[in-house]
């Protein structure tokens, strides 16, 4: 039992160990909320990769359907820009203190046996266009996440309709 000078008063001792045990309390809480706080920041900026990549999917689909610049609408439709390889098109999207970077892919929908969906039949074909977004923050590093990136895909007609 503790030794004191007046009924209900403590010793020294006690006083440090209470003290101890609620500084490492706070630390805890203060821990809690700076994780919250960064994944709350997470969703924010996967929300705006995620609009970032709508945009700019369909910013680039409407230039290739309206053959800007000149000749994009042959080459997109031509060629195969398969994902991780060779972007179609490519650029960065500042938001606020964070800047988006992305990549555009697009390859030929195929069939079972390996053929173009639409065959030989004129602005019939299909391409799956995939664009990959990623960020950081504007001084090359977020606390606690680093990089981090957002896929979407779109399948579109040569017609100019999404299917």
């Amino acid at each position: 039992m503790p030794s004191t000078d007046k009924a209900g008063a403590f010793s020294l001792m006690e006083v440090v160990l209470g003290l101890g045990i609620l500084a490492l309390a706070l630390m805890a809480i203060a821990s809690v909320c700076a994780s919250a706080m960064r994944a709350s920041q997470k969703g924010i900026d996967r929300g705006t990769a995620a609009a970032v990549a709508d945009r700019q999917l369909t910013r680039q689909v409407q230039l290739v359907q309206d053959d800007s610049p000149a000749g994009d609408k042959a080459r997109f439709w031509d060629q195969e820009f398969p994902v991780s390889v060779s972007p179609f098109s490519a650029g960065q999207e500042q938001v606020g203190p964070t800047l988006f970077q992305y990549a555009i892919y697009a390859s030929t929908v195929r069939d079972a046996g390996g053929l173009p969906v639409g065959g030989a039949i004129a602005g019939n074909r299909l391409k799956k266009v995939d664009i990959a977004v990623w960020w950081m923050s504007q001084d090359g590093a977020r606390a606690g996440y680093g990089q981090l990136q957002y896929q979407t895909s779109r399948v579109i007609s040569e017609q100019g309709n999404e299917p």
